[in-house]
C-alpha cells in the first residue's frame, strides 16, 4: 500500500515538472500580411525574416502570391527583432538550375546581364526594414508598401 501511494506521489510530481518545462518557451509565431510594390500588389516573390540584434533563432521565409504571404505557426519565428528582405520573382528564360540553358542564354545574348531585381536593395540584400515579433498573439500581421525609388 505504501509503495502504491509513493509511486502515485512520484508520478504526480513528475507530471508537474514536465508541465512547467515549456512555460517560458513562447514558441514560433505565425506571420501574415500584404506586400505592395509602388502601390500594386506584388504578384510573386519571397519575404524573409532574418534574426537581428539580440534575437537568436531560426530565420523564416514566405512565398508572396497575389500580394499576400503567410508563414504558419510551425514555420514562424520566435519573438524578437528581425530584418526583413523582400524580393520580386524574376522571370528567367530557363530553369534556375539548368547550367546548359544558362550558358546558351549567355552565348546568344553576348554576355548580357540577367534581368535585374526590380525591388531596390534597401528592401532586400541591404534591407532597412526591421520588425519586432511579439509573443502570445494569434498572428502577427505585417504589411509592407515598397517604393521603387
Amino acid at each position: 500500500m505504501f509503495q502504491k501511494h509513493f509511486m502515485l506521489i512520484l508520478l504526480f510530481f513528475g507530471v508537474l515538472s514536465f508541465k512547467g518545462c515549456g512555460q517560458n518557451d513562447v514558441g514560433r509565431q505565425p506571420i501574415s500580411g500584404s506586400i505592395l510594390f509602388d502601390g500594386t500588389p506584388m504578384n510573386e516573390g519571397t519575404v524573409r525574416f532574418i534574426p537581428d540584434g539580440q534575437t537568436k533563432g531560426p530565420a523564416a521565409y514566405g512565398i508572396i502570391q497575389d500580394g499576400f504571404y503567410e508563414i504558419s505557426h510551425q514555420e514562424g519565428v520566435i519573438p524578437g527583432t528581425y530584418r526583413v528582405e523582400i524580393e520580386k520573382k524574376i522571370e528567367l528564360p530557363f530553369e534556375i538550375d539548368d547550367e546548359a540553358a544558362y550558358a546558351k542564354y549567355l552565348a546568344e545574348h553576348k554576355g548580357r546581364q540577367l534581368p535585374k531585381q526590380p525591388v531596390p536593395p534597401k528592401y532586400n540584400r541591404n534591407s532597412e526594414l526591421r520588425v519586432t515579433i511579439t509573443p502570445g498573439q494569434i498572428a502577427n500581421k505585417l504589411d509592407f508598401d515598397l517604393k521603387k525609388s
